[in-house]
């Protein structure tokens, strides 16, 4: 008789098999300031339905870090920029990023400014900025407050400037926040639960408190 049926891989379509099967996986890590741009996994304020996932989430981001950046001066400001480069290309993988990011553009500047409208109004007004992000950022003088004009700058500061420890591989895309970094606010609106499998990123994405990040501030 024929051999019975073997079930569908359920797997075959999500995820790849567990990494831990492998017998050694190489860690890439880099100190980032942006770490509060992998809270946006959850939110649909930097997705457009129009775009693929790079084109949008990418056009979003590079406004918001342009908008954050800009009291810094030229050199600063393009420093700042190649910082996060590691987490760009990682979250928006398809996307041909320039060599130097400073002469990235947006895609759809119009509804890029539009998503991240969205996503200022959205942001829980009780989150605090991360320690220790602004002097990181802008320098030893802007430690209580961001060099920014107005309330909607403030905000957006205070979800993204969010400095960790990315160590990512194959697999998994793994953020390292110090302990002092988790946000009452932001765990009560559910920001900073674990993205999990991301299929545009094809990697599980995880927020680490603790551990390296205490180390020493990056």
């Amino acid at each position: 008789p024929a051999p019975p049926p073997q079930p569908a891989n359920p797997r075959s379509e999500a995820a790849p098999a567990d990494p831990d099967s492998a017998p050694e996986r190489a860690a890439n890590r880099a100190k980032i300031h942006a770490g509060g741009l992998l809270l946006l996994l959850h939110r649909p304020e930097l997705r457009n339905a129009s775009d693929d996932w790079s084109t949008s989430f990418g056009d979003g981001a590079l406004l918001a870090l342009r908008r954050l950046l800009e009291p810094l001066g030229v050199g600063e400001r393009a420093a700042a920029l190649e910082r996060e480069r590691p987490l760009l290309e990682l979250l928006c993988p398809a996307r041909p990023w320039p060599e130097r990011l400073e002469r990235a553009e947006p895609a759809n500047p119009q509804a890029a400014a539009e998503q991240l409208d969205a996503l200022i109004a959205a942001i829980p007004e009780a989150v605090a900025f991360a320690p220790g992000a602004l002097r990181q950022v802008y320098g030893p003088l802007h430690g209580g407050a961001p060099p920014l004009p107005d309330r909607a700058g403030h905000a957006l500061a205070r979800l993204l400037w969010r400095p960790g420890l990315l160590v990512w591989d194959d697999w998994q895309i793994a953020l390292h926040w110090p302990h002092a970094s988790a946000d009452v606010a932001l765990r009560r609106a559910g920001w900073d639960l674990d993205p999990g499998w991301q299929p545009a990123l094809r990697r599980v994405v995880r927020f680490v408190y603790g551990g390296e990040a205490d180390g020493g501030a990056p």
